[in-house]
């Protein structure tokens, strides 16, 4: 459906100058604290956006390193939990069977 510009244009008007002068300077006073409010804010996203891809690439390292670690898990003691038939690693999570003397 196309509507003729000046019809357009009338009813846009029509819409936009229904409320009084004092609620459209309101309006817009509010609109440009949004306005510089968001122009603030931008540079604060972009350092936590630089600050996050720190953070994942040091993520990525700690969890390469602890793959590696529940591979080669030794089961530390005070990572051992007790079940009383068998002990569970916390940090790998493996249960192991106790040992008979």
């Amino acid at each position: 459906m196309t509507i003729d510009k000046k019809i357009e244009k009338r009813d846009f008007a029509a819409v936009a100058n229904f409320r009084d002068k004092n609620e459209k300077a309101s309006w817009l006073r509010k609109k440009k604290n949004l306005e510089t409010l968001v122009s603030d804010i931008a540079p604060i996203e972009t350092e936590i956006m630089r600050l996050t891809a720190q953070k994942t690439s040091i993520m990525d390292e700690i969890n390469e390193i602890r793959k590696t670690m529940i591979v080669d898990c030794i089961h530390p003691q005070d990572y051992l939990i007790h079940y009383g038939v068998y002990i569970k690693c916390r940090f790998c999570e493996t249960k192991v069977s106790i040992p008979k003397k």
